[in-house]
């Protein structure tokens, strides 16, 4: 299986239709990209990068080892726990991150892809918030990690207390509210619900590892006053794709 380990670059054929995905540089608009791409030759020059090439943790070794994890374990419970210390040592490691996959936006908290096998069996995710910036309260509908990798972040986690049986409304309840800083990991299952925030005076970093291609998947925002539920696809601040997706 042909796979790509940080390079923002993410190619794959199914059934005669080609979708591709290519980085944006920052600062410039999206557009539709037209062009086949050379995947084999640009995960080579990322991979034989310093970076890479150091013994320290690093994301391509990250990536492989988380999967091995969701290929091998048999439930979620199991790749939660396998995961999580993997992720401990990824943003605890210093440097291990290269600068790249924490591009920020201006207008709004950034998700840049890193890494996505061709199955799309997960999704690896560089976290930005500047000063202020914060997310909705908000499901994923599969299990989640989040680890700080610089800075401090505010994390409140919420469930829901009704049955779910109106598909418009929800009633949640905040369970707790917390600031997390360096190498803290936030493990959801799939039916986890939070809002993270920046309150702190600096940008704030965090590496997060999805069970599915987060930024395409359609999902849930709730707002705590009314209990509306809305529908929303958070695609990523860093790539090109394709106008449809198949």
């Amino acid at each position: 299986m042909r796979e790509l380990t940080y390079c923002f670059l993410f190619q794959t054929t199914s059934e005669n239709v080609t979708r591709r995905i290519a980085l944006r540089p920052l600062g410039t608009p999206f557009a539709v990209s037209s062009s086949r791409l050379d995947t084999k030759a640009i995960s080579n020059r990322f991979l034989k990068s310093p970076l890479m090439q150091t013994e320290q943790y690093s994301t391509s070794q990250f990536a492989r080892d988380v999967d091995t994890c969701v290929r091998k374990c048999p439930n979620e419970s199991e790749v939660l726990r396998w995961i999580k210390p993997l992720l401990e040592k990824l943003v605890r490691s210093p440097g291990s991150v290269p600068a790249e996959a924490f591009a920020p936006r201006k207008d709004r908290f950034a998700m840049n892809l890193i890494h996505m096998p061709r199955d799309e069996r997960f999704s690896m995710v560089g976290g930005v918030w500047h000063p202020g910036q914060t997310t909705p309260i908000h499901d994923h509908l599969t299990w989640a990690l989040i680890g700080v990798y610089d800075g401090e972040e505010r994390e409140a986690l919420f469930r829901r207390t009704n049955d779910g049986s109106n598909p418009k409304i929800a009633k949640i309840e905040k369970v707790s509210e917390k600031i997390n800083t360096k190498g803290h990991v936030t493990v959801l299952g799939n039916r986890g619900i939070h809002r993270v925030d920046n309150i702190s005076g600096k940008p704030t970093t965090s590496i997060h590892v999805y069970g599915r291609d987060i930024g395409h998947a359609e999902r849930h925002s709730y707002d705590p006053v009314t209990g509306e539920i809305s529908r929303f696809v958070s695609r990523y601040c860093n790539v090109l794709r394709d106008k449809e997706r198949f």
